[in-house]
């Protein structure tokens, strides 16, 4: 990722461990009786992997059906 350059992502998130819905609870439950390395995404693990990274938080929108688009932007 370029300088300035955008990293968004579309999803359901976790927020401080929880879950946006039960829906969301149940889906995670799935998705990791599936397969382990899936599942429901904790925000603040996603954020602290970026930054690792040089590339920053900058805003969260909540979209339909608990998702929200999650806007990241790489450092100089």
């Amino acid at each position: 990722l370029e300088s300035k350059g955008l990293f968004i992502v579309y999803g359901p998130f976790r927020f401080e461990g929880k879950y946006s819905s039960e829906g969301d609870q149940r889906f995670d439950t799935h998705l990791r009786g599936e397969d382990a390395k899936m599942g429901i995404r904790d925000f603040e693990e996603v954020q602290k992997a970026l930054k690792s990274n040089g590339i920053e938080f900058l805003q969260k929108y909540g979209m339909p059906a608990n998702n929200f688009t999650l806007v990241f932007q790489k450092q100089k």
